[in-house]
């Protein structure tokens, strides 16, 4: 069996970085940015923050670019850890001989490497794509979905905090797996018109 699996938000806790990174990119105290992280997670996109904060459209796309830069930054990168159970998951995948293909929206391939290597689980991938493969995440996972080196089936899996990987995932004809410890919350899965075969709190708790 072949898992595909995102990485922030479902393999790694990401609330601390986003957090500091609000602080740095808007240059706003802890306590507001930890209110702009719960506004992330209710489903409010970065956008939507930037426009609620005031800054003036001519200034946006600078918001975004030091945004892009700032979150992939070493000092940024230290404040993740893998979710609770993530290194289990991977073991316990590894030991009964399922492929595990890593997909992610990082632009920055050097310091995702180094960080994949400084947790311990750089092993762990049979396959790594980023955006720096490709041009935005979805395609970054139809690449690996296309890749006919894996054999994909029915029986694979597309794990995901986000809804937009698991529709791609039910049209490619596999199993979406919706995880509950990043960025989506259950409402916002349940509300599309394609729902994930399976919802759980974290990829911890994928029976293997």
């Amino acid at each position: 069996m072949t898992f595909l699996v995102d990485l922030d938000g479902t393999l790694i806790d990401i609330e601390q970085k986003y957090v500091h990174c609000y602080k740095e990119v808007f240059g706003i105290s802890l306590e507001i940015s930890n209110r702009l992280w719960k506004r992330r997670r209710a489903g409010v996109n970065l956008n939507r923050i930037i426009e609620e904060l005031g800054i003036p459209m001519d200034n946006r796309s600078n918001i975004l670019s030091n945004w892009h830069r700032i979150i992939e930054s070493e000092e940024m990168l230290k404040f993740d850890s893998l979710v609770e159970g993530g290194s289990r998951f991977l073991e316990r995948a590894t030991l009964e001989n399922n492929s595990i293909c890593l997909f992610t929206a990082r632009r920055n391939r050097e310091n995702l490497i180094s960080q994949l290597n400084n947790l311990g689980i750089l092993s762990c991938f049979s396959m790594i794509i980023s955006i720096e493969d490709s041009p935005n995440k979805e395609l970054a996972l139809r690449r690996v979905l296309d890749n006919q080196l894996l054999c994909l089936n029915s029986r694979d899996i597309v794990f995901s905090d986000t809804t937009e990987e698991l529709m791609i995932a039910h049209n490619f004809g596999i199993q979406a797996c919706a995880v509950l410890s990043g960025l989506s919350t259950r409402q916002m899965f349940l509300k599309n018109e394609i729902l994930p075969n399976f919802i759980i709190d974290s990829i911890a708790d994928w029976p293997i």
